[in-house]
């Protein structure tokens, strides 16, 4: 799918077509910028217990699609954290 382990201001990778570049990020949220099938920005926040997102593009698919990718995209990646910090948890090396 194309999803990285871990995020850096500046890393870029592709999911579902849809090419994604973080443009900001720290503890509280994310700012990716968009281009393929979105063009646009995708901001991201969280808190304890709850996460927003909020989606501005141009598309010529409906943009709601976009949004159900890029909530595919995020539950593969905490999918992918849980897991990591599983294995880490149970070898005892922490990062």
């Amino acid at each position: 799918m194309g999803l990285p382990e871990s995020l850096a201001v500046g890393d870029t990778f592709t999911t579902f077509s849809l090419m994604q570049r973080v443009e900001s990020l720290d503890e509280e949220s994310l700012c990716l910028v968009l281009s393929g099938t979105v063009d646009g920005y995708h901001h991201w926040s969280w808190g304890e217990g709850w996460v927003q997102s909020k989606l501005e593009g141009v598309s010529l698919l409906p943009l709601s699609l976009g949004v159900s990718i890029s909530l595919l995209s995020l539950r593969e990646f905490v999918k992918a954290e849980t897991r990591n910090r599983n294995s880490n948890s149970e070898s005892g090396h922490f990062d």
